[in-house]
């Protein structure tokens, strides 16, 4: 048996509520209540028509119009609020949200169908609208968001489709704050207060997710999007967890989307521009796909400033951004794999313009440019690679400096450790050809696995075609010397070609510069920059390097400033498999010292002399450095061996200086003395021969000069005079008889007497010595052999302390009077020196000689 009413009418309604549950109890009063219902039956299938409406003491309006059927139970019809003012209702969400909506109202309206038992509600044409909303975190006083319009039109929502969609979504003047905290949350993850954990064993509960619990098929929801928009919108972003905390701002934002779906396979449009810090902006258009994700974006980036992302750089980089942006454009692609891995990759062009790096220690530039450019580029991040064909930097500047404590600024900017010191004994094994320092690799070693990681690891493949430099300039400073130096390379420029770490690739370089826009620099050769330790063949050329700028180095470590003087130096390196040969040719072109400066790091070795050794005819300083060792070893340096050979050089400069003498000049005959025979001066052949030699180095050498020193043998040369005093003595007998027969000799020196005549002149020249002789019985002068004659001439024939004087004098003079013969050695450039008083000498030593000590 069926029921039916005609009509139901209520008109002229009030309701008065007051929720008491809530932490602060709610209360409405709804007036202007209106319903009518017109034909409502028990009857199956019989659908009478419902309309009502209300208004709140808020202002607030309900409004419902449709059908309601009572067998079976159902509904359909279209509802709609309007003028909600979401603050009023506060007392029903802030005990579980961490903020508080300050304003705001909502509109809702949408048609619905309320199916009978056992199939599921719909909702069409429903449409949301905001308008004036804006929020506050609890505690702070800012709005972290704020939404002057925003609406949702055509929105439907079918659960027996599971199916959503909406026709526009839009928002104008929307502003949003983000916080990242310190310990890397995002703020607006942290909204809503956390619950205590459900207890195990409900299900069914209200967090079910869509297409689960009771009546819900199985399968993914579909969802499109008509279009969304946003206009005008801005983001502040605030970083608290970065190295350095940093506020960035994104306004206007201005963003649109048509036809974006999660149905498989299918892509819709979007476009945007952004605008960070009020200067550079960031454009993109293209199409996006939601499952998979995948996007191919056309992108523009103009002038994007790269100071408000300093504060991302690790906190152990010591440096300042102060100016530098970033333009490219090209096109982004994003591809999400089987697996959900996403890979990406870019195609197109950038350029990094007007960079500054200040030193915020001295307030100097630490490095600048006017524009990098990177041209046909291609970049992938599975796998792993990059490729440009074109890389250029222009008006490019460095600054180099080596401060008092021994440091350079590169390390401090950028926050690296100083290398361990060297020691010279590992350097010098190293330059020897000696093994690295440290065990030798074992068969446990050989043998040991290798990780996973390392295994499947797959090293990004990397090649530039061109890069080209101009207009560079490197700044070196070194404050560790006093004064301190400070040198100037300017037209820094070249090209590099065939860059790639691609196995067994080589990349040409050829670089030039100019120290002081004089001193021309030429580097040329190949390399492989990315297995540098495996191959490299580079030639480095500096020429007519002016040495007067240096005197500093000289004044420390040699204590003499530079008068005047140039470098060329000429460099060639060659690694291969780990192995360095290096050859180093140094010309020093009128190298001259100045004054002497006191320092106390000086070497004591006669650094003057080195250097006028090493000089040519010239002037001109010429050594050649080899090099050669495996880069393997850890302490293997090539400068502190370079320094060590240098030593080296100036050693032997102190040590055996005419033995480097000698063989500067090509032998290696010990030019530092002649001997004579023991009371001679007279210079025999082999002297001779010793002397020219001497004259030949020292004509090569026109800055050295020579002292000489003529020395005694207290035993030797006292008898070696007794002797020559006794055959003059001799010979000037028969020199009396030459001159009595009118053919007078030289010198009694040349006066030769024969063995059948010497005996006749030994007793004339014994007779006339007046020393006491044996006698007869009647005293008369006793007859003696001849043998005696002699032994009692050379006993009675003294020698002083003068006379071994004069043959030390003598023998310098003869060796003098040899070097500055026709064609020889300058006489200004030769010295007697006193001689040393006479002496017995060690064992192995001789004094009978004249010695000599370059200047």
């Amino acid at each position: 048996m069926a029921g039916r009413v005609a009509a139901i009418s209520v008109t002229g309604g009030r309701i008065h509520f007051r929720d008491e549950r809530t932490r602060r109890p709610f209360e409405a009063v709804v007036g202007e209540i209106s319903v009518s219902v017109a034909g409502l039956s028990t009857a199956p299938g019989k659908a009478a028509t419902l309309k009502a409406s209300a208004t709140s003491d808020a202002g607030e309006r309900i409004e419902h119009s449709g059908s309601l059927t009572l067998e079976p139970m159902a509904s359909e019809g279209a509802l709609a609020l309007t003028g909600v003012p979401l603050k009023r209702y506060a007392p029903y969400y802030e005990d579980a949200f961490l903020f508080a909506i300050e304003g705001g109202t909502l509109d809702v309206s949408t048609k619905y169908r309320w199916p009978v038992a056992g199939e599921k509600a719909a909702l069409s044409d429903l449409s949301v609208a905001v308008k004036k909303l804006h929020a506050r975190k609890n505690g702070e006083k800012d709005e972290f968001l704020r939404i002057p319009s925003a609406s949702m039109t055509g929105g439907t929502v079918d659960p027996e489709k599971r199916e959503a969609g909406m026709a526009s979504l839009g928002a104008i003047g929307a502003f949003l704050k983000i916080v990242r905290a310190k310990d890397g949350g995002i703020d607006l993850a942290k909204l809503v207060k956390e619950e205590p954990a459900a207890a195990s064993g409900s299900a069914g509960g209200a967090g079910s997710a869509p297409g689960t619990g009771n009546g819900g098929g199985g399968g993914e929801w579909t969802v499109r999007l008509g279009s969304v928009s946003l206009e005008k919108g801005s983001v502040r972003f605030v970083d608290e967890a970065a190295p350095r905390p940093l506020a960035l701002v994104v306004a206007p934002i201005g963003f649109s989307a048509e036809g974006l779906s999660t149905a498989r396979g299918e892509k819709g449009k979007v476009r945007g521009r952004i605008v960070l810090n009020g200067k550079g902006s960031v454009a993109v258009a293209g199409t996006v796909g939601l499952s998979p994700l995948v996007a191919e974006l056309k992108t523009e980036a103009t002038g994007v400033e790269l100071s408000p992302f300093a504060g991302y750089a690790p906190e152990r980089i010591r440096l300042s951004l102060e100016q530098g942006s970033i333009s490219a454009k090209g096109t982004v692609s994003a591809k999400e794999g089987p697996e959900g891995a996403m890979a990406f990759g870019w195609q197109g062009e950038a350029t990094c313009g007007k960079l500054r790096l200040v030193d915020p220690a001295t307030f100097e530039d630490f490095l600048t440019w006017d524009s990098l450019r990177l041209g046909g580029m291609k970049a992938t991040s599975t796998p792993p690679s990059f490729v440009a064909e074109m890389m250029s930097l222009t008006d490019f500047f460095s600054r180099v400096e080596l401060y008092e404590d021994g440091t350079l600024n590169l390390r401090k900017a950028f926050g690296l450790e100083e290398p361990p010191p060297v020691d010279d004994a590992t350097a010098e094994a190293a330059q020897a050809g000696g093994q690295p320092a440290g065990p030798p690799a074992t068969a446990a070693d050989a043998a040991a696995p290798v990780s996973p990681a390392a295994a499947t690891d797959v090293a990004p493949y990397v090649r530039i075609d061109s890069v080209t430099m101009s207009g560079g300039r490197l700044l070196v400073e070194d404050h560790l010397v006093k004064p301190g130096y400070r040198a100037d390379m300017k037209d820094v420029g070249g090209r590099i070609a065939g860059l790639s770490s691609e196995a067994g690739s080589r990349a040409e370089v050829e670089l030039r510069g100019s120290l002081e826009s004089s001193a021309p620099l030429e580097i040329t050769g190949a390399f492989n920059p990315f297995a540098a330790t495996s191959f490299a063949d580079i030639k480095v050329s500096f020429r007519d390097i002016d040495l007067v700028p240096m005197t500093p180095y000289f004044v420390k470590y040699a204590g003499y400033s530079v008068q005047k003087g140039r470098l060329t130096m000429n460099v060639a390196y060659k690694l291969n498999e780990r192995r360095l040969e290096a050859q180093s040719s140094l010309l020093v072109d009128q190298f001259t010292f100045g004054e002497k400066v006191e320092s106390p790091t000086a070497t004591k070795l006669p650094v003057k002399l080195a250097v006028s050794l090493l000089k040519d005819p010239d002037g001109v300083i010429r050594l050649d450095v080899p090099v050669s060792g495996s880069i393997d070893d850890p302490k293997f340096r090539v400068g502190p061996i370079v320094w060590k050979i240098i030593g080296n050089v100036l050693k032997k400069a102190a040590l055996s200086p005419f033995a480097l003498l000698g063989s500067l000049g090509g032998g290696s005959r010990e030019l530092s003395f002649v001997d004579f025979a023991p009371g001679a001066s007279v210079l025999d052949a082999e002297a001779t021969k010793r002397l020219d030699s001497l004259a030949t180095a020292l004509g090569e050498r026109p800055a050295l000069k020579l002292d000489v020193e003529g020395k005694v043998d207290a035993e030797k040369d006292a008898e070696g005079l007794r002797r020559l005093l006794y055959e003059r003595k001799v010979k000037a007998r028969k020199a009396e008889e030459l001159a009595k027969a009118g053919t007078p000799a030289p010198s009694v020196d040349e006066v030769v007497v024969t063995n059948e005549e010497w005996p006749a002149y030994l007793e004339k020249a014994y007779k006339k010595e007046r020393f006491p002789k044996p006698r007869t019985a009647l005293g008369l002068v006793k007859g003696i052999p001849s043998d005696e004659m002699e032994k009692l001439m050379l006993i009675n024939l003294a020698v002083s302390p003068d006379d071994l004087r004069q043959l030390a004098l003598a023998r310098a003079s003869a060796v003098k009077e040899h070097l500055l013969g026709p064609g020889k050695v300058a006489p200004d450039r030769v010295f007697l020196v006193e001689p040393a008083a006479a002496a017995e000498p060690k064992p192995g030593d001789s004094f009978t000689r004249a010695t000599f000590v370059l200047r």
